[in-house]
């Protein structure tokens, strides 16, 4: 059974309907293929009706075919015709990191219609809906291009956890614009891996997805972690104490931080394990050779001086010996050894004579008058 259908009645959308080409259509693709700006001059002089805008069946027009040959003067050409419409084009340029093509297009969009240039795309073959410029950017990771949006004032908010979808996470976690966006890369790290965690356990369906991420970022923290060239910019980085409101009593609020937001791999670089070595024997180094057996010999020694070690504290608390002994690995012997000597003590007043400890029976008439009497009354 057959019936006519009027096409003059159907929305002609390139993300509905398949679209062919005509022959016309295809000579002038040939053209803007071939990169010839006179030809196709020329070719859109002789036909003043075409359609500039002719899509294909894969949603592609000439202006597609310019920016995916990176033909910059091609594309300066085709945006200078009146009907020419830029489409998602500004986004396939994002994509390729043509930075030159994609501000040409940009500034096209701005003169159809000032602030178009940050509205998200819709109807486009090639990239989601609502996708933003600085969005694709920072999913790909091109520096230079975000960097330059950001210039253009565009601007990609972070999603909330529990209804962002995991294209914007990934822009807003890729390492590329997160350094560009904050002065503190490795607190937005850390605060990034944790939120994302978060949303994984909140989100079931995307939990790999987003465990993904915040591995991702855990790692940049860590390859951050990893540019410093001394100890003395591991230590600048560890004593940073921005975002973490109980840092004012430890040396290293970072540090403290990255262990309170389980940054395992940041914790376990050599960098931070070289600082954290270093500050543990400050200046012992024979105890990092000590085998276990000396050891704990040293430990059991260190009872013998506890007395010792008090006086000199307490007399001569800024003397070289005194330094020495307030140190992180020797208050630590210390504290080992005296509860030790508590333990001990302990174990001996347990094991004492108690026989002098008990009551024994009674000694006066006193307590059988006393027992006597309350029962009487609880009697009556």
């Amino acid at each position: 059974m057959s019936q006519e259908v009027n096409q003059g009645d159907l929305p002609r959308e390139s993300a509905v309907m398949i679209s062919y080409l005509q022959e016309l259509e295809k000579h002038f693709f040939e053209l803007v293929a071939h990169g010839n700006v006179p030809d196709v001059r020329e070719f859109l002089e002789n036909n003043p009706q075409f359609n500039i805008n002719a899509v294909d069946f894969q949603g592609v027009t000439a202006l597609h075919i310019a920016v995916s040959d990176r033909n910059t003067p091609m594309v300066e050409y085709l945006l200078t015709h009146p009907d020419i419409d830029p489409s998602d084009t500004h986004l396939h340029a994002i994509r390729d990191n043509e930075i030159k093509i994609a501000m040409i297009i940009l500034n096209k969009l701005n003169d159809l219609s000032p602030g178009l240039e940050y509205a998200g795309i819709t109807r486009s073959a090639d990239f989601p809906d609502e996708a933003t410029p600085l969005a694709i950017a920072a999913q790909y990771g091109h520096f230079e291009m975000i960097s330059m949006l950001r210039n253009r004032l565009h601007f990609l908010p972070k999603p909330h956890p529990p209804s962002c979808n995991c294209k914007e996470c990934k822009a807003v976690a890729n390492p590329a614009y997160i350094c560009q966006i904050v002065d503190d890369p490795i607190l937005e790290a850390f605060n990034l891996s944790y939120e994302l965690r978060k949303a994984a356990e909140f989100v079931r369906e995307f939990y790999h997805d987003y465990i993904e991420l915040a591995e991702n970022v855990m790692q940049f923290a860590t390859d951050l972690i990893d540019c410093a060239r001394s100890v003395d910019e591991v230590e600048v980085i560890l004593k940073q104490s921005t975002g973490f409101a109980h840092s004012y009593k430890f040396i290293y609020p970072r540090l403290l931080f990255a262990l309170h937001n389980t940054q395992r791999t940041f914790v376990a670089h050599p960098n931070v394990q070289q600082l954290i070595t270093s500050k543990w024997i400050d200046g012992w180094y024979e105890w990092k050779i000590m085998n276990p057996w000396m050891k704990s010999l040293f430990i059991l020694m260190r009872i013998f001086m506890l007395p010792v070690i008090l006086v000199v504290v307490l007399v001569a608390p800024n003397s070289k010996r005194s330094k020495f002994w307030q140190s992180p690995v020797n208050k630590f012997i210390s504290s080992t050894a005296s509860y030790l000597v508590f333990l001990l003590i302990v174990f001996l007043q347990s094991n004492v004579d108690k026989t002098e400890q008990l009551r024994g029976p009674p000694n006066s008439g006193i307590p059988y008058y006393l027992i006597s009497t309350h029962r009487t009354e609880i009697e009556q």
